[in-house]
């Protein structure tokens, strides 16, 4: 995939840059249920010794999943 991309990016003729770009389009759609397009990095304090942790931390997308951490006693 990275070398289609390239490929498309080096091409000078816009035709033939848009071919390679639909191809890799076509692969992306047909092999991948979901293709990040970015992502970033983030951070989350948790103080432990308040809360426990029982499933995911983050979903898919990064978000906290706030029903994953229950309060000690």
């Amino acid at each position: 995939m990275d070398g289609l991309i390239d490929k498309a990016r080096a091409t000078a003729d816009a035709e033939e840059r848009r071919s390679l770009y639909h191809e890799a389009e076509a692969r992306i759609c047909a092999e991948l249920p979901l293709f990040p397009l970015w992502f970033g990095v983030q951070y989350h304090l948790v103080n432990l010794e308040r809360f426990r942790i029982d499933g995911p931390v983050v979903d898919l997308f990064g978000e906290p999943v706030l029903r994953s951490f229950r309060p000690l006693p």
